[in-house]
């Protein structure tokens, strides 16, 4: 067992890969040495210069999965699955970390013991860049501005987050369906995990950088004008 597996999700990242892992080690560098982390790349429908890149990369405690789901959510279910940590952290081949995220939310657990098994952690704000240019500050729950019925229409928090894995035993994330214009999987998460009273948290001072880049899967279905699957906060009353 570790205390907190890192997966990584990657495609088809290529050099891109580089930035995003050099992000992490800047983060692992930040928590205490007592902690024991794996890192597990989770390749899904990759392509071989990127897989060459992940079996070429010398990282402690590395595992590689192969997957060929073509569907971030089966992907990420089986990368948690396959995990051995109490904890999991999120973090996509082509984005960053801040330096202090890791650090900052094994803080906020340890100075918060009755939350760890309630709660999920995200960075304060998302940089979005490359194809895009955007500071946004995610949802919080204790300002006067949230509300919910806004996941009627997007959703205040992505998936790249800290939380416990027992988290995602109760709450999996649910497939897409393409043909019936049906994606954002990590909007659906959120609503399902609300729905289980899961708190949704963000850390003080923390940032990722999120890669907007052309033919991501994100990207495609925003192109599409995918839909979230509807859920209990898609209607009126």
């Amino acid at each position: 067992m570790f205390n907190i597996s890192i997966v990584i999700t990657v495609h088809r990242e290529k050099e891109f890969l580089f930035p995003a892992i050099s992000s992490m080690e800047a983060a692992l560098s930040k928590i205490p040495r007592h902690l024991v982390c794996e890192v597990l790349f989770n390749l899904d429908n990759s392509d071989e210069f990127t897989k060459d890149i992940v079996n070429s990369l010398a990282i402690d405690k590395k595992k590689i999965l192969y997957t060929e789901f073509g569907d971030p959510s089966f992907a990420r279910n089986n990368a948690i699955k396959e995990s051995r940590g109490d904890y999991i952290a999120l973090l996509d081949g082509d984005d960053l970390w801040s330096e202090n995220w890791l650090s900052e939310c094994i803080k906020y657990f340890n100075e918060n013991p009755s939350l760890v098994d309630t709660t999920i952690l995200h960075p304060e704000y998302n940089y979005i860049f490359d194809t895009a240019n955007v500071l946004v500050r995610q949802g919080d729950a204790n300002s006067d501005l949230f509300d919910t019925e806004f996941l009627r229409f997007s959703n205040y928090w992505d998936a790249l987050c800290f939380t416990k894995k027992s988290i995602y035993d109760l709450v999996q994330y649910k497939a897409n369906d393409k043909a019936k214009g049906i994606a954002h999987e990590d909007h659906l998460w959120v609503c399902e995990t609300l729905n289980k009273d899961i708190n949704h948290i963000l850390v003080k001072d923390t940032v990722h950088f999120k890669r907007r880049r052309h033919g991501s899967v994100s990207s495609d279905a925003l192109i599409k004008g995918a839909k979230v699957k509807p859920n209990s906060f898609s209607y009126y009353g």
